[in-house]
C-alpha cells in the first residue's frame, strides 16, 4: 500500500491502576471512543483487553482515512482540549505507549475477534529489505486458516506525542498486528513471524475484542 492511500492509525497501549479500572472502562466506553470517532476523518475505534500476561493489558485502536487527519485542525483542537474525565484518566494510566502512524501493510478483509501484536524495534526496521519481507510475510499470512487480517503500523514519532506524564517519546518503530477468529491461531502465527525476524521470545501479546464503534 502506498503512503498516499494508506490509512492512519492511533494506537494507545496502556495499564491502569486497578483501583480506577472501573472508571477507566466507563470513560472509554461512554465518552472517549464516541468523542474521537466524531472527529472528521476518523473511520472507527476499537478496544481490546489482553488474554495473555501483559504489563499493558488495554489496547485501543483508532483508524483514520489518512495520516494527515492527525495534523488536521479538528484533531488538534480535540487533542488540546481534553475533557476533565479524560485528563483524570490520563493521570491514572501507567506505562502508556502512544503510537500514531501509517498502516503501510494491510492484507485480508474484515476484523477478527482475536488480535496478536508485537513491536518491531527501530533497529530491526532499519535493516535492508525488512519492509519488503514484512509485506510478503503479512500478505501470505492473511491467506492462512483462521487469519482474517494482518497489518503493519509504522510509527510517526513527531505525531506520537505522549499523553501521560513521564512517558518517553515513541521511537520510529513498528507494530505488527495479526487478527484471527481464534486467539491461539493469532498468537501462533504472530509468534512464528516474530521469531523469523530474530526478535526476543515472549514479546508477542494476545488480545480479545471488547467492542468497536464506527463513525
Amino acid at each position: 500500500m502506498s503512503n498516499d492511500t494508506a490509512r492512519g492509525l492511533l494506537c494507545i497501549w496502556t495499564d491502569i491502576d486497578p483501583a480506577h479500572e472501573l472508571d477507566f472502562n466507563r470513560w472509554y466506553d461512554r465518552e472517549h471512543m464516541q468523542e474521537r470517532v466524531a472527529i472528521p476523518g476518523f473511520q472507527s475505534a476499537r478496544r481490546f483487553v489482553a488474554v495473555t500476561p501483559c504489563t499493558r493489558p488495554y489496547l485501543a485502536l483508532y483508524f483514520t482515512d489518512r495520516l494527515d487527519v492527525f495534523r488536521s485542525e479538528p484533531y488538534a483542537r480535540a487533542f488540546a482540549n481534553q475533557t476533565p474525565w479524560s485528563l483524570e484518566n490520563f493521570k491514572r494510566m501507567r506505562g502508556t505507549q502512544r503510537r500514531v502512524g501509517r498502516l503501510t501493510v494491510e492484507a485480508g478483509a474484515g476484523e477478527g475477534g482475536a488480535l496478536a501484536v508485537f513491536v518491531v524495534p527501530e533497529s530491526t526496521l532499519a535493516q535492508a529489505g525488512i519492509r519488503e519481507r514484512l509485506q510478503q510475510s503479512l500478505t501470505a499470512l492473511a491467506q492462512q486458516d483462521d487469519i482474517i487480517h494482518t497489518a503493519l503500523l509504522e510509527t510517526d514519532t513527531p505525531l506520537s506525542t505522549p499523553i501521560t506524564a513521564g512517558a518517553a517519546p515513541a521511537p520510529s518503530d513498528a507494530l505488527v498486528m495479526v487478527e484471527a477468529t481464534r486467539t491461539d491461531a493469532a498468537h501462533r502465527h504472530a509468534n512464528a513471524l516474530s521469531e523469523s525476524l530474530g526478535l526476543p521470545s515472549g514479546e508477542v501479546y494476545s488480545f480479545q475484542t471488547l467492542w468497536r464503534l464506527a463513525s
